[in-house]
C-alpha cells in the first residue's frame, strides 16, 4: 500500500521487507510526525522479522535544527520497530548525504546505513548485505 502527502510518497517493494520514501523539497516538523506515524503503521508487520527503510532524498533540501533532532529521533524509533538498515538513495546531492550520515551517527543505533546514487544500486546493496 503507498501512502503520501505533499512532501513525501511511501511504498512497499512486492515481496521484500523494504519501505521505500521519496521525499522532494523541505520537511517540517508536522509532516516528519504525519510520515513516522504512518510509516509505523506500515512496518508493524515486519517488526519481528526485520526490514529495511529506503529514503530517496536526492531531492530534498538541507534541514536546520528543529528538523536535525527529529530525524535523529526517527533514526532511533525505526531502529527500536525493527529496521535492520537505511539506505539513502541521494544522487548527486553532496549535502544531503553529509546530513544524512550525521543524523544516523548522531542517533548512535549502531544500523547498517548505506549511501546510493540510485534506487537500483541500493537494492543490489540490501539483497548482498541482508539478503532481502
Amino acid at each position: 500500500m503507498a501512502f503520501s502527502n505533499e512532501i513525501t510518497t511511501v511504498e512497499k517493494i512486492p515481496g521484500r521487507n523494504i519501505i521505500v520514501a521519496k521525499s522532494v523539497g523541505k520537511t517540517n516538523i508536522a509532516d516528519m510526525k504525519w510520515f513516522t506515524n504512518s510509516l509505523l503503521e506500515e512496518v508493524a508487520e515486519w517488526k519481528e522479522t526485520g526490514w529495511v527503510y529506503m529514503a530517496d532524498i536526492s531531492r530534498m533540501s538541507p534541514v536546520f535544527a528543529p528538523e536535525s533532532a527529529a530525524l535523529i529521533e526517527l533514526t532511533k524509533t525505526l531502529v527500536a520497530e525493527g529496521c535492520k538498515a537505511l539506505a539513502f538513495v541521494e544522487g548527486n546531492a553532496s549535502m544531503i548525504r553529509i546530513q544524512a550520515h550525521s543524523h544516523t551517527e548522531r542517533a548512535a543505533t549502531g544500523v547498517l546505513e548505506g549511501h546510493f546514487k540510485t534506487k537500483e544500486e541500493a537494492l543490489e546493496w540490501i539483497a548482498k548485505e541482508l539478503h532481502m
